[in-house]
């Protein structure tokens, strides 16, 4: 079967030295990652310019980024990391999810002869036959029977997005919401009844 993982990861907030706490009635501006009665007058402080900038910065990587990824379905024979299979799956349960129940399984798997088990699921699965990794990302519908789709859908598109950052490429295979799909990868991967499986990730280097 597949089991469990949960992953709790905090960023730390870097907002430097707070600024001098006016007046909000006054004509001032609003400071950037400060709490909402703190204000700055003029220009702001070096330390909040900097900041502002790293983050104007990491913004637009992150929406290249985004505008970069593409479906990929051609690899290479190289291997796919376990490290970088983790920080995959980091930003996968990095995810936003309903009543942050966090409900998703993912099944990562390298042996031949199951990926070219699952490459014969359905038509559009056929890349596994050449793909080094494959991820099955599944939801558990005891934990959230109401969302555990759109909780897998939003998991799955920030582990594309990390495959992307990592010079990976992937790409969608979808097996939600037909029952002949689903029931044949859960044969193959004996996963539980009470799991929900909703697409396969082809993944490795272009």
């Amino acid at each position: 079967g597949c089991g469990k993982t949960h992953a709790w990861w905090s960023a730390s907030n870097e907002r430097g030295t707070s600024p001098i706490i006016l007046d909000p009635r006054r004509t001032g501006k609003r400071v950037p990652g400060a709490d909402r009665d703190q204000f700055w007058f003029g220009r702001a402080p070096r330390h909040l310019r900097e900041i502002s900038h790293r983050r104007k910065r990491n913004m637009n990587d992150l929406l290249d980024l985004m505008q970069s990824r593409r479906s990929i379905r051609k690899f290479t024979d190289e291997p796919v990391t376990d490290g970088q299979v983790e920080t995959m799956l980091q930003a996968a349960m990095a995810a936003p999810s309903a009543q942050d129940l966090r409900p998703w399984h993912f099944v990562v798997i390298r042996q031949r002869q199951v990926l070219d088990e699952m490459a014969e699921v359905q038509k559009y699965a056929y890349m596994l036959e050449r793909a080094p990794l494959a991820i099955v990302v599944c939801g558990d519908t005891e934990v959230s029977k109401k969302y555990w789709v759109e909780d897998g859908c939003a998991a799955t598109q920030n582990l594309l997005l990390a495959a992307t950052a990592l010079g990976l490429g992937g790409v969608w295979i979808s097996l939600y919401p037909k029952k002949k799909h689903q029931e044949a990868v859960r044969e193959v991967l004996e996963i539980p009844e009470h799991v929900g499986v909703l697409c396969m990730l082809a993944l490795g280097t272009p």
